[in-house]
């Protein structure tokens, strides 16, 4: 069973896998204002999330300029083992 730790995850990476595994996809910004960080942070953590494949980021179709992430089939598959008892 892989935990948080093990998988060299901080509480904020589970926290955005939690809010994707509840909405397909999630706008950055709106991930700033669920988790109460900049905008510049929620860009940066989307960075190292991408880089380890847990999450997808992709652009609107009708406006460009904003950002959507999506949770990964590796980002399911590390959120159900960390969380399963």
């Amino acid at each position: 069973m892989i935990r948080a730790r093990e998988a060299n995850m901080a509480l904020t990476h589970l926290l955005v896998l939690l809010q994707l595994s509840l909405n397909d996809r999630t706008r950055l910004c709106d991930m700033a204002e669920v988790l109460n960080i900049s905008s510049a942070a929620v860009t940066q953590l989307a960075d190292r999330m991408e880089s380890l494949g847990l999450v997808h980021r992709c652009s609107l179709r009708m406006d460009r300029r904003a950002w959507m992430l999506e949770i990964t089939d590796h980002g399911f598959g590390v959120l159900f083992n960390i969380m399963k008892p």
